[in-house]
C-alpha cells in the first residue's frame, strides 16, 4: 500500500490571543509498504517519506515574519528523513526468527536570513544501516529462549554550510543479547537478561574540536519476577544494571548550541547504573490501587553545567562533566471503580 499527507499550520497564538512569530511548520509524508506471508514465514518491505519544515521564534526571526502565516521562509530547520526498511520471520522447524534491517538517510538543515554569514547555516547528513536478527528456541509452555544480535553503522557527514553543530564521525555499534523467561508453579514468572555492546566512534578534528578514536564495551543485566496472591493482588520485582556511553555532542561539542555555548569533554567514560524497583498491584472490581517504588544509583552521570568562564564575546561556557548520581522515589496511584 501507498499513503501520503500533507500538514501545515500557522503561528499559535500564546495565552492572550497573539501569534507568536515563526511558530509555523510544513510536513510532508509518504509511506509504502508490501509483504508476503507463506507457511515458513513473513516477508514485509516498507518505505517512510518525512519532511517538515519546522520554524524557529528567534529574535532574528521576529522582525522578519511580521505577520501570521504558513509559508517558511526565514530561521525554519528543514529537515529530510528517508527509511528504508525490512522485517521478516522465518518458521525453522522448532525455530522462530526474526531478521530486521534498515536504512535511514537524515538530512538536516538550518535556513536563516540573509542578515547571517550564510542563509544556509547546516547542512548535515547522518546515515544509519542497522540491523537485527533475533532467534526464539524451542520452549516448553512455561518457558521462553532468546538470543540475538544487533548492530548499527552510523556515519555524520557536513556539507557546504559553515556551521558544523556535530564533526564528521564514524560510529559502530554491535551487541549480542540473551533473555529467557519461566513459570514456576504458576504463580510466580521470572525474568533474566544478558547483554553485551560494543561501540567504536571516530571524528574527524575541526577548528576549537579535536579529533576523538574512542572504544566502548560492557555488560548489562537484569533479573526479574512477579507473583500473582490470587486474582487480586500481583508483587512486581526488578534488579538491574546498565550503561550509556557518552554521544558526539558530549564528547566534541565546542559552540554556541540554541542560545547558549556548550563545551563537550572528550575525557568522558561510560556511566554505569544500577537500579531496584518493587511495585505491589491490588486490582478489584470496585478499586484499584498500586504502589511502587523505585532506587537507582548512577556511577559516572554524564550532564552538562554552567561554569565560571566565558566566551571572547562574553558567553556563558557550558561544559560537560561526571559525577556519581542517585536517583529514588515511589508512587501511589488508587481509583474507585
Amino acid at each position: 500500500g501507498i499513503r501520503g499527507g500533507i500538514k501545515s499550520h500557522t503561528d499559535y497564538k500564546d495565552g492572550n490571543g497573539d501569534y507568536v512569530p515563526n511558530t509555523r511548520f510544513n510536513e510532508h509524508s509518504v509511506k509504502a509498504d508490501l509483504g508476503i506471508k507463506k507457511r515458513f514465514g513473513v516477508f514485509g518491505l516498507y518505505y517512510d517519506y518525512n519532511r517538515p519544515k519546522l520554524g524557529m521564534c528567534v529574535g532574528a526571526s521576529v522582525p522578519l515574519v511580521p505577520e501570521n502565516g504558513r509559508e517558511n521562509e526565514y530561521w525554519y530547520q528543514d529537515l529530510t528523513n528517508h527509511v528504508i526498511s525490512s522485517r521478516n520471520t522465518l518458521f525453522l522447524q522448532n525455530l522462530k526468527v526474526d531478521i530486521n534491517a534498515s536504512y535511514q538517510a537524515n538530512n538536516r538543515k538550518l535556513q536563516t536570513s540573509e542578515s547571517t554569514p550564510a542563509f544556509e547555516m547546516v547542512d548535515m547528513d547522518m546515515n544509519t544501516f542497522s540491523y537485527e536478527l533475533k532467534t526464539y528456541l524451542p520452549s516448553g509452555e512455561a518457558s521462553e529462549y532468546i538470543i540475538g544480535v544487533q548492530g548499527a553503522n552510523k556515519t555524520n557527514r557536513n556539507n557546504e554550510a559553515p556551521n558544523h553543530v556535530l564533526p564528521d564521525a564514524d560510529v559502530f555499534d554491535i551487541s549480542a543479547f540473551g533473555l529467557a523467561q519461566h513459570t514456576f508453579f504458576d504463580d510466580l514468572k521470572a525474568q533474566a537478561g544478558l547483554r553485551y555492546d560494543f561501540r567504536s566512534i571516530s571524528t574527524e578534528e575541526e577548528p576549537g574540536k579535536e579529533a576523538v578514536d574512542t572504544e566502548y564495551g560492557d555488560v548489562s543485566a537484569s533479573l526479574g519476577a512477579t507473583y500473582s496472591l490470587g486474582d487480586q493482588l500481583l508483587l512486581r520485582a526488578n534488579l538491574a544494571s546498565a550503561f550509556r556511553t557518552p554521544n558526539i555532542a558530549e564528547l566534541t561539542q565546542n559552540g554556541m548550541h540554541g542560545a547558549r555555548y556548550e563545551q563537550g569533554n572528550p575525557d568522558l567514560v561510560s556511566q554505569r547504573s544500577y537500579e531496584g524497583d518493587i511495585s505491589a498491584h491490588y486490582h478489584t472490581q470496585f478499586i484499584l490501587l498500586d504502589v511502587s517504588g523505585f532506587y537507582n544509583n548512577i556511577n559516572d552521570y554524564i550532564f552538562i553545567a554552567p561554569t565560571s568562564e566565558t566566551t571572547d564575546d562574553g558567553d556563558l561556557i557550558y561544559r560537560y562533566s561526571q559525577t556519581d548520581s542517585k536517583l529514588y522515589g515511589g508512587e501511589i496511584t488508587a481509583k474507585a471503580l
